[in-house]
């Protein structure tokens, strides 16, 4: 996840918290003119060093959100679950001017996601990793006959790193482990300058499914994927 492993003791508890490393180099892959990270960002502190808020329960997460502060946390508020599915970003984090990407990449505008779309309209087949939970070599929940040779087809390798779903009532839940995995856009939602808008990797019964134009709630969190500058994001 671009990142390291670093204990941190808080409240006499041992974490394993995402710490950003500055020399690691995220790895790349081209899909149509575009190359995208491979997995999901785990940078915990912008470009210039300044560091994100950790929230490590659900009265943290609101609270960022509320003082509009940027933050991101762990599926769970699990550090665990960094280590494999990366860092759950809020808003704040995207729209912040410090720059979250690393140097020499940028956060996907919604007309990126949409290119992909529409060079390929089976592009979702080729996003999702390989394997299934049921075969026992994959995490995906269910095996997908469906284009199953099209899968992690240019090793974008799209694991169901689930979403945090949250409320101004203080709710905070984690959902979609297995079934579905959100990132966001660095573009504002549809009539809604104030929210940023994701885009959605999702299976269920019929096959896969993207969705490229989510106005994302308030308060809820989701990943990243970057792609390289290439003139104009």
């Amino acid at each position: 996840m671009l990142s390291m492993r670093k204990p941190l003791l808080f409240l006499g508890l041992s974490f394993l918290i995402s710490a950003s490393k500055p020399d690691a180099k995220p790895e790349a892959v081209a899909i149509g003119a575009r190359e995208w990270m491979t997995e999901n960002l785990g940078v915990t502190a912008f470009r210039n060093g300044d560091p994100l808020k950790y929230c490590w329960n659900a009265e943290e997460w609101i609270a960022a959100i509320e003082n509009e502060r940027p933050a991101y946390t762990y599926y769970d508020f699990d550090p665990e679950n960094g280590v494999l599915h990366g860092c759950i970003y809020n808003q704040y984090a995207i729209r912040d001017r410090r720059a979250l990407a690393p140097e020499g990449w940028t956060i996907p505008k919604l007309k990126v996601i949409k290119e992909l779309y529409k060079q390929d309209p089976l592009i979702a087949y080729s996003l999702r990793s390989r394997g299934n939970q049921k075969d026992g070599d994959g995490l995906w929940a269910n095996k997908q006959h469906a284009f199953e040779s099209r899968q992690d087809q240019h090793g974008f390798n799209a694991l169901p790193s689930g979403e945090l779903v949250a409320f101004e009532n203080g709710m905070v839940q984690f959902v979609g482990m297995g079934t579905v995995v959100s990132w966001w856009t660095g573009s504002a939602g549809y009539n809604a300058p104030d929210r940023q808008n994701a885009w959605y990797l999702r299976q269920h019964y019929a096959g896969m499914q993207l969705d490229l134009d989510v106005t994302s709630p308030k308060y809820a969190g989701h990943y990243l994927r970057c792609i390289k500058k290439k003139g104009r994001p």
